[in-house]
């Protein structure tokens, strides 16, 4: 009999928060001299809570669908029991669906982007990815991004 086996990484909806950020760091130079980016995360409560609350019910997904056994570990990772992790896990999100980096408004002091991704130091550029969304789930945000992506698109060429 073949045994069944299930894993997951389980994380919750990440919600903006000012002081998470990607910005040059100006200590820390690539080869050609460069400020490389700097990732600063912290997790916000709201994404702690939500991913103890679902590691249960999830885990009992997969046993009702056939699992013996499941695993998972948390993401972002939380305190020193999750460092023995396989992958090692960071303080940023396992799912690489991490969005909002880039966030839209009106005011330039407190945005990158205009409410249409224009940027507002340069109205010619317009952002088209999930930068300028404020929250996701983490998991397969592509669709989701086209609407905004062709909307702003279609105002930057002035037919929307």
């Amino acid at each position: 009999m073949r045994e069944h086996l299930a894993g997951f990484c389980r994380h919750g909806e990440d919600v903006f928060q000012p002081a998470n950020r990607v910005n040059l760091d100006q200590a820390v130079r690539d080869v050609f001299g460069l400020p490389v980016a700097r990732t600063t995360y912290r997790p916000h409560r709201h994404e702690l809570v939500a991913s103890a609350h679902h590691a249960a019910r999830l885990e009992a997904v997969l046993r009702e669908a056939g699992a013996h056994w499941t695993h998972s570990h948390m993401s972002p990772r939380r305190g020193a029991a999750t460092l023995a992790t396989p992958a090692k896990m960071s303080a940023v999100p396992a799912s690489r669906h991490v969005v909002g980096t880039a966030r839209m408004g009106i005011d330039p002091a407190t945005s990158v982007g205009d409410p249409w991704g224009r940027l507002h130091d340069l109205p010619n550029v317009t952002i088209g990815d999930s930068s300028l969304s404020s929250t996701s789930s983490g998991y397969g945000p592509t669709l989701t991004l086209v609407a905004p992506a062709l909307r702003n698109a279609r105002a930057l060429v002035g037919g929307g």
